[in-house]
């Protein structure tokens, strides 16, 4: 059946919704004059403009379409009509969908100067908080791409919706601040809103000043009021952002409220004010080195009174270490260390400890190390937990790139081995994963000196955990063990344990064969690997069959 106007608008008053609906998908399709659409199609389409949220979606996508029919620009304006009335209602869905249809027809009609403001204005004068939402939302979009002279207007109106309007508005102004000079490296204008922002009733808005403050470099410390704020979320907020919000001019004043958050009666503002800590000593001169000594002082003594440390003020602490200098280090901060390392079995300090040892290390001596953090490495491996072992076990790594192969071997390395003889599986796993972590620093030499010794003399123990030990440790390593010294020791352990009575170990073995032989190695050693690859492909365990046929 051929639509005609007629039968559209027979179509349009048919009370059936879903028949309504079917009507309005179609009218882009009819051929329709532009008088038609302006003076027959617009005015009983906005008859329906509280109707569902599905039709509406239905109109807004059918009046960007009619964009293509209609050219005059007298009949043009017809469009924006309900689109207007649209970005007044309350569905953001609807709302936000008729302000994008509007952008597209601004855009498409090239009325971006002429027409943007007059629209803008209707949606502010309407009196409706959700019409100035959708204005404020034009401005958005469209700022960057207007003149100067429309940007101070915009900025203006925006001054006026905010010191006139009620929480809801301030909130959605300041959102739309922050979004405009995020987004634009021309912020000329902009920076009346930080006062206004600052001396705000609502929490969330004087965030935004904070974020403005930081964009727009200017000195939040000028606003006595935003930096002791009532509220702790502000301080927290502030806190986090004080080396965004130091310069040169105001590092003194950054570094006293530093000190006042560092003694914050709020907990999550105290740990803040810790964790930008590194930070804010990351930006010192020499002309602030008094400053930063009196924080130092400050932290050493909040620090010390604390009954619990959160564990990230811990680490910031840990990470301050090689910022302050060697002489600062010793004076303030390894008596936090050492009092940490009094604490009762508190493992999340240990661990912090050894994580951050680089930092440790480069102002303190090896010696240090020594006396008062290996005794605590040591209590790790050996505890009685499972998980604490192998936490402890995936920070050797590290202990010995930082440490050196010397401290390592004389201090480390028999715990290291011990923990291969573990009775927990995770534990023994870890063991092996670390040394081959170990590898890649530590010299091809020190693996065939000390590691490969190992692997030979658990492949031969009468335990068969030993045994999967030794193959677990070659299926690790396989690929930086020298063949051509070491082949053939290689070559004997597959052969032997190919024929050992334990199922597990045979799997070992087929992992391993398809390990090497994927791997380059001397030609002389592939057949073989091939030979002890088909034994176990007939093996009688089904488990091993597959493995070695690699199914698995």
């Amino acid at each position: 059946m051929e639509h005609t106007l007629d039968s559209i608008c027979l179509a349009f008053d048919n009370p059936d919704t879903k028949h309504r609906s079917k009507s309005i998908e179609i009218i882009s399709d009819i051929d329709l004059n532009e008088q038609e659409i302006a003076e027959v199609i617009i005015p009983r389409l906005v008859k329906y403009l509280d109707d569902s949220e599905e039709l509406l979606l239905i109109i807004i996508t059918q009046l960007i379409k009619l964009k293509d029919k209609i050219h005059s620009q007298g009949y043009v304006l017809c469009l924006f009509l309900p689109l207007k009335i649209l970005a007044s209602i309350i569905d953001d869905t609807v709302r936000l969908a008729a302000v994008n249809a509007i952008a597209q027809l601004l855009i498409f009609y090239s009325l971006t100067e002429n027409y943007l403001s007059d629209v803008i204005n209707d949606l502010v004068q309407s009196v409706n908080k959700f019409a100035i939402y959708s204005a404020v939302d034009l401005i958005e979009i469209f700022f960057t791409d207007v003149s100067m002279n429309l940007q101070l207007q915009y900025i203006n109106l925006m001054v006026n919706l905010f010191t006139s309007g009620s929480i809801d508005m301030r909130i959605r102004i300041s959102s739309a601040v922050q979004n405009l000079v995020s987004k634009n490296s021309r912020n000329q204008g902009f920076e009346v809103f930080f006062g206004l922002f600052a001396d705000d009733s609502e929490d969330l808005v004087r965030i935004y000043a904070v974020d403005l403050a930081g964009v727009l470099k200017l000195d939040v410390t000028d606003k006595e009021n935003l930096l002791r704020d009532k509220s702790w979320k502000v301080r927290y907020y502030i806190a986090k952002s004080l080396s965004m919000l130091m310069n040169e001019n105001n590092t003194q004043r950054i570094c006293q409220a530093l000190l006042v958050y560092l003694n914050d009666e709020e907990a999550e503002v105290k740990t803040m004010a810790f964790l930008c800590l590194e930070e804010v000593f990351a930006r010192q001169n020499e002309n602030q080195s008094a400053q930063y000594v009196n924080i130092l002082n400050v932290v050493r003594d909040v620090v010390l009174q604390l009954p619990n440390l959160n564990i990230s003020i811990v680490n910031s602490i840990l990470r301050l270490c090689p910022l302050v200098g060697k002489e600062n280090c010793q004076e303030y901060l390894l008596s936090i260390v050492k009092n940490l390392l009094s604490e009762p079995s508190n493992y999340d300090y240990e661990v912090a400890l050894i994580e951050n040892i680089d930092c440790v290390l480069l102002v303190t001596s090896i010696e240090f190390i020594e006396s008062n953090v290996l005794p605590v490495i040591i209590k790790l491996l050996e505890h009685k937990m499972w998980k604490i072992r192998i936490k402890s076990l995936s920070l050797l790594p590290k202990l010995g790139k930082d440490l050196g192969c010397d401290f390592f071997m004389q201090f480390l390395y028999k715990y290291l081995l011990k923990s291969l003889n573990d009775l927990v599986h995770a534990v023994r796993s870890e063991a092996i994963q670390s040394i081959s972590k170990i590898t890649d620093f530590f010299s091809s030499k020190w693996m065939q000196t000390h590691i490969f010794p190992e692997i030979l003399e658990k492949s031969k123990c009468d335990c068969y955990i030993n045994r999967i030990t030794s193959l677990n440790l070659l299926i690790e390593l396989y690929t930086k063990l020298d063949f051509e010294a070491f082949g053939d020791e290689i070559i004997i352990i597959i052969q032997r344990l190919t024929e050992d009575k334990v199922v597990n170990v045979r799997i070992c073995v087929a992992k391993l064969c398809i390990c090497i032989l994927n791997w380059t190695v001397p030609i002389k050693y592939i057949e073989v690997l091939k030979v002890s690859q088909e034994k176990l492909k007939n093996d009688e365990d089904i488990d091993v069959k597959c493995i070695a046929s690699g199914d698995i």
